[in-house]
């Protein structure tokens, strides 16, 4: 793991930043908006390439 100011330095920073941006939004809203767009980035890499799906229909998973 990372560790020292150099590496919490500029995440700090950007978080100070973005909160200066968004005033009017609340500590609550404000932690809600960084978790939904994390959660939509996050989904980027996990829907990558091709799924199988099985149901009652088959025996086997279908590409």
């Amino acid at each position: 793991m990372l560790r020292g100011e150099a590496y919490d330095a500029l995440p700090q920073k950007y978080r100070r930043e973005f909160r200066n941006q968004f005033v009017s939004f609340s500590d609550e809203e404000h932690d809600f908006a960084v978790s939904a767009m994390s959660n939509l980035i996050g989904g980027i890499g996990y829907f990558y390439g091709s799924s199988k799906v099985q149901s009652i229909h088959n025996k086997e998973p279908l590409p």
